[in-house]
């Protein structure tokens, strides 16, 4: 047994009899797992126990804040972006994507993400293979931040997490509270938009309160936005999604919210289609990087396999550049986005960013 089981082990008894732990708690059993104080099977029951439905506001606000980087970066940027994850099925990371989208449309863009826990396909899986091996936080490379418009932090490799944190997330085969947490921790002083992807519209009022806690503590973000899609029959994926509603959810510093919901046909976006023939099999990160770089290099000219997949990098661009004002509607930011993909715009940010 190891130091911090002991402790994990009373928190399991108490959460297996129907209690529910307070901040403090949380906080300690959080800090245990993430030093490597606590056994993979102590720290995997822990996670299963602790579901994420069950997290209160003040509990996830208290993780929050104990994880929070104490050395943030020196730069404002227009829009911090990052999701829950959670996924058990091969995808594209199309937050990633629309991220570098958004940069050559003008934005100053920082995404941070976590390798994926279930699948090769976090943003820091991604990131790792366009850079074909390369450094890929902007801590080493803000340069290329500065010349692409661009920059992403894997959080893993940031906070320098034992092997036991990944292990017992893959474990879980869930949503844990690390794919809470995550996503609201902040790298840089100042950020216009805090762009959350939420796995799923249940977790919405748990994330608005979260939200307006923080903002009462002086966050970072002027307004922080919620974006969970539909791409099924119960199932949802923390991205805009052109096979279903998509669910958007606004909350600015003053505790003011703004819900927005909408289907493809609303707005003219394109036809709705089947998710895996939007995706197709895409369960290989090395297969995802190549596949938006020959889309990227031919400028989405000769891809009309792929143009159900171009669409939906499109509209998850411009529903961003919507909420962050830089097009009137989601159809223009969406027509913004392809432009960047057919003039260039986009081949450039990219060259930039890999250092090229």
């Amino acid at each position: 047994m190891q130091t911090g089981d002991q402790e994990l082990l009373r928190y399991i008894e108490h959460l297996q009899l129907g209690g529910s732990l307070s901040p403090t708690a949380t906080v300690t059993a959080v800090q245990a797992i993430c030093s490597g104080s606590a056994s993979l099977p102590v720290a995997t029951d822990f996670l299963r126990k602790l579901s994420p439905y069950q997290i209160r506001a003040e509990q996830l606000v208290a993780v929050i804040r104990a994880l929070q980087p104490a050395n943030t970066l020196p730069y404002s940027v227009s829009i911090s972006m990052a999701g829950t994850g959670g996924f058990r099925f091969p995808r594209p990371n199309t937050t990633s994507v629309a991220g570098l989208m958004l940069a050559a449309c003008g934005a100053k863009v920082l995404s941070h993400g976590n390798r994926g826990s279930h699948a090769a396909g976090g943003s820091a899986d991604f990131f790792a293979t366009l850079l074909r091996g390369k450094e890929t936080s902007i801590l080493s490379t803000r340069g290329t931040f500065e010349r692409s418009g661009f920059g992403h932090i894997p959080v893993g490799e940031y906070f320098h997490f034992p092997a036991v944190v990944g292990e017992a997330r893959s474990a879980v085969e869930r949503l844990t509270i690390f794919n809470l947490v995550g996503p609201f921790l902040s790298f840089t002083k100042h950020a216009g938009l805090k762009i959350i992807g939420v796995a799923s519209p249940d977790l919405l009022p748990l994330f608005q309160d979260v939200a307006r806690l923080l903002h009462a503590e002086n966050y970072p973000a002027k307004t922080i936005v919620f974006i969970s899609g539909q791409v099924g029959r119960g199932k949802w994926i923390d991205e805009a999604s052109t096979c279903g509603l998509t669910m958007v959810s606004a909350v600015d510093r003053s505790g003011d919210s703004v819900k927005l919901q909408y289907s493809p046909k609303d707005f003219g976006l394109c036809r709705e289609e089947d998710f895996s023939r939007v995706h197709g099999p895409h369960d290989d990160v090395t297969m995802n990087a190549e596949t938006f770089l020959s889309i990227v290099n031919d400028r989405g000219r000769s891809h009309s396999d792929r143009m159900p997949l171009i669409e939906w990098f499109c509209s998850n661009a411009g529903l961003i550049l919507f909420l962050a004002k830089g097009a009137k509607t989601i159809e223009e930011g969406r027509r913004r986005a392809q432009g960047v993909l057919h003039n260039g715009g986009l081949g450039a940010t990219v060259r930039l960013f890999r250092g090229e």
